[in-house]
């Protein structure tokens, strides 16, 4: 097959939106499973104060839910990331949500 640069364009611009839709719906769900972690889960007790709360929501790297280790950065990677972590935390093995996939590959649409 010969593209002409038209095509390219126009499949360069679908790629660079489809990987920023996964990006932003990343961004979203782990937002709204942090707030729901800080303000209505019982480690809410753990962090002293609203303000502090918001700095640890916006601030604080990605962690595992049920070790609390950091995420590794090439975990990070939209979709391709849940692949490569195998759907585990790498510290403690722990099963991630598929709706963290589910949540970036329906934005990323």
């Amino acid at each position: 097959m010969n593209f002409d640069a038209q095509t390219w364009t126009v499949l360069a611009a679908y790629t660079y939106a489809s990987f920023l839709g996964a990006s932003l719906g990343s961004f979203y769900f782990a937002l709204a499973t942090r707030v729901s972690y800080y303000f209505y889960s019982p480690q809410r007790k753990r962090i002293l104060g609203r303000l502090n709360r918001f700095r640890a929501i916006l601030f604080q790297p990605s962690f595992c839910m049920s070790c609390g280790a950091p995420i590794r950065r090439w975990h990070l990677i939209p979709v391709a990331g849940y692949f490569l972590a195998r759907g585990r935390c790498a510290s403690c093995k722990e099963a991630v949500s598929a709706a963290h996939l589910l949540a970036e590959l329906y934005c990323m649409l």
